[in-house]
């Protein structure tokens, strides 16, 4: 599918090797409702850095013996690669040697994979680490990540100018960032996609949930909201719809 102008988004059908393939079930994603609970007392801001992975499901390898559950597109036949001398009684197919979106269990291995790369230099502490369907963490500093995504916040209190205070320790989301920056840097494979940070922001979006620092908000950005709205009314003026499809677009509408 087209991502950007000048690249697409290789997402293949990998329902039958899924069909014979269990879930591991290994992780527990964060979800942007959970900013939602940030309690932002009076006098307090919140400000949040974020960070990308760039091609990241391609940056990890499949597991031996994997390779003919991970074909690719049409078939190939020899004619097609006259270079190689294949041969020309055999048919050809590409096969990912990487993870690929479509997996089964892609999710849950780039998920551990991201986690534990972070964990190795002191980022993602797990009494600071969101996870859904578990409490939020009760201190002042939040972290999270989902799949290729990062996101590392902190709640403190302003000066009377409205700024963050003077301190002569290193505040903990600049340590974290430090920390997740490092990670990616000397981590073979990974490559940090810069023009996607944002660091120490009072606005930002992160897992589809807007956050206002400064007035201590947090929700699906309004015109996301609006959208999904009009398109509602339009499916039930036309009285063409299914209950899956509703249910779909109120619930997005809702977080």
């Amino acid at each position: 599918v087209q991502r950007k102008d000048d690249y697409d988004r290789l997402i293949y059908d990998r329902r039958p090797a899924n069909a014979t393939e269990l879930r591991f079930r290994w992780s527990t994603l964060p979800h942007g409702s959970q900013l939602a609970q940030l309690v932002v007392p009076t006098t307090w801001s919140v400000r949040g850095s974020l960070k990308d992975l760039r091609a990241y499901f391609f940056c990890l390898s499949q597991a031996p013996g994997q390779l003919c559950k991970n074909a690719v597109g049409r078939e190939w036949g020899h004619e097609d690669f006259p270079e190689m001398d294949l041969n020309p009684h055999d048919t050809y197919y590409l096969c990912l040697r990487v993870q690929g979106m479509g997996d089964l269990n892609a999710v849950d291995i780039a998920q551990e994979v991201h986690e534990h790369v972070l964990r190795r230099h002191g980022a993602l502490l797990e009494h600071e680490t969101l996870r859904y369907g578990t409490p939020v963490p009760a201190g002042t500093a939040w972290e999270g990540v989902y799949v290729d995504d990062h996101l590392g916040l902190l709640l403190y209190q302003q000066t009377a100018e409205g700024s963050f205070p003077p301190t002569n320790s290193t505040p903990r989301d600049v340590a974290i960032n430090a920390a997740v920056t490092e990670a990616y840097r000397v981590t073979v494979g990974l490559e940090e996609a810069k023009e996607k940070v944002i660091n120490l922001a009072n606005h930002f979006t992160a897992w589809g949930t807007h956050v206002d620092g400064v007035r201590g908000t947090a929700g699906t950005a309004r015109e996301r909201r609006a959208g999904l709205i009009c398109a509602l009314s339009v499916l039930v003026a036309k009285r063409v719809t299914d209950p899956k499809t509703c249910r779909s677009y109120t619930s997005d509408a809702a977080d």
